[in-house]
């Protein structure tokens, strides 16, 4: 009886550690020109938030969170409310040599909103850069010979996901958080 016990629990443990993989899928992306980006407007409260007050939040999220000699704010136009930047994700080593998430993030700050557009996600593959959403191309319309196995390209793209969720997380909360 301990034998059968046993053999079931090890059944059951390698039944739900293969399956974990199957978990995992390839999100669907929204795409402009071929790309895939990500964006929303956020409406905020104007009377705990005004505009000079969000301008200031968005300095300061992105100075914690990337300003590093990779990633720099790009357009700081504080008159029209416009700060655009790089960000970089460093991901965990796993499944191939695909280790970080490039991108570039727009934010534009009006009275009571601001909108934010995370484009050009891009990563090395071997030394050479590609672009997420010619990874995600190939999920859409399959080649006889894809660049990316299928398992490392859906785990990729899983994380992209992921971090990129993450992000917007991180700023919808970070542009409303007093810093000071």
């Amino acid at each position: 009886m301990q034998k059968i016990f046993f053999t079931v629990i090890i059944l059951f443990i390698f039944c739900y550690a293969y399956g974990q993989d199957e978990i995992l899928h390839v999100p669907k992306f929204h795409l402009q020109s071929n790309k895939i980006v990500y964006y929303d407007t956020v409406f905020v409260d104007t009377t705990t938030n005004s505009h000079q007050q969000l301008l200031e939040n968005v300095h300061e999220w992105y100075s914690h969170t990337y300003e590093t000699s990779d990633d720099r704010l790009l357009i700081d136009n504080s008159d029209a409310g416009l700060i655009s930047g790089t960000g970089t994700v460093n991901f965990k080593k796993h499944k191939g040599d695909y280790r970080d998430l490039l991108f570039t993030i727009d934010i534009l700050i009006g009275n009571g909103f601001y909108t934010y557009k995370i484009y050009n996600l891009y990563g090395y593959d071997n030394g050479t850069k590609f672009y997420y959403s010619d990874m995600y191309s190939e999920e859409l319309y399959p080649t006889p010979k894809p660049r990316w196995p299928k398992t490392i390209s859906t785990y990729k793209l899983y994380n992209v996901d992921v971090s990129v969720n993450e992000i917007i997380a991180n700023l919808k909360s970070g542009i409303i958080k007093k810093w000071r």
